[in-house]
């Protein structure tokens, strides 16, 4: 099954935290993962990210781009669908 998920809302509500926090409890409760692509080093995530990890032969990908109007630099290329 695939399945796609999306946050939306105005800036500052919380949306970038909120991946976050999933991406560090996935990978902190898989300590297996297999880390796919990471735009920055996984132990050190900030709230502008792309991840693809696997988890018992499930693919897992995560972005988080920032607010539409803060012309984040750190991720060059989103992730395709």
């Amino acid at each position: 099954m695939n399945t796609i998920i999306t946050i939306w809302h105005s800036g500052g509500k919380g949306k970038s935290g909120t991946i976050l926090a999933l991406a560090n409890l996935l990978l902190s409760q898989y300590p297996n993962h297999n880390v796919i692509h990471a735009s920055k080093d996984v132990n050190h995530l900030s709230a502008d990210f792309s991840l693809i990890i696997e988890i018992n032969d499930k693919t897992i990908a995560l972005e988080s781009l920032g607010d539409p109007n803060a012309n984040s630099s750190d991720i060059d290329h989103p992730i395709p669908i």
